[in-house]
């Protein structure tokens, strides 16, 4: 892991490896926060209510 600023969030921290692709690879690297929350929406866990996430993949422009 390395540290940076997530591009979804712009949190200062270390950063992970998302796989968006395995083949051919295509990876974005995000915060642990940010990866979190981009598996809860691919596994239908999302949070609704007052204050839902907003899935990082829709916010860097990857998703609809």
């Amino acid at each position: 892991m390395k540290r940076g600023k997530c591009p979804a969030c712009y949190r200062q921290g270390f950063l992970h490896q998302h796989h968006i692709r395995y083949e051919p690879e295509e990876t974005i690297v995000i915060c642990a926060g940010c990866h979190k929350k981009i598996h809860m929406y691919l596994n239908g866990r999302v949070r609704t209510g007052s204050n839902p996430y907003i899935n990082p993949l829709v916010k860097l422009g990857i998703a609809t």
